[in-house]
C-alpha cells in the first residue's frame, strides 16, 4: 500500500516513517531491556548458583595454599598431554621394530 508510493514519492510517506519510528523506539528499547533481564535471572544467576552449592571456582578467586599463583594454561596441558601420547606411541613402535 504505502511501499509503492515510497518508491516513487519517498517524500509523501515521510510522515508514516517518523511516527512508526517514534512508536518503534520505546518499544524495541523495552524489549531489549526486558530480553537482557529474563537471561540475567534464568539463566545466568541459576547457574552461579548451582556452581557455588558445588563449590566451583571457575574465576580462580581463592587464594592457593601454594606459594605462587601460577597456573599452566589448558593449552600448555594439551601440548603435554599430546608429547606424552607421542612419546609413548614411538617406545611402542620401537619396541615392535626391534
Amino acid at each position: 500500500m504505502l511501499g509503492p508510493l515510497g518508491l516513487v514519492k519517498p517524500g509523501a510517506i515521510r510522515w508514516f516513517f517518523v511516527i512508526w519510528m517514534v512508536l518503534a523506539l520505546p518499544i524495541g528499547w523495552l524489549m531489549s531491556q526486558l530480553m537482557l533481564a529474563a537471561l540475567f535471572y534464568l539463566v545466568l544467576t541459576p547457574a552461579a548458583m548451582v556452581l557455588r552449592l558445588r563449590g566451583r571456582d571457575l574465576l580462580a578467586r581463592k587464594k592457593p595454599d601454594t606459594v605462587s599463583f601460577w597456573r599452566p594454561s589448558i593449552l600448555l596441558r594439551m601440548c603435554a598431554d599430546i608429547s606424552d601420547n607421542i612419546e609413548a606411541i614411538f617406545a611402542v613402535s620401537m619396541r615392535r621394530h626391534s
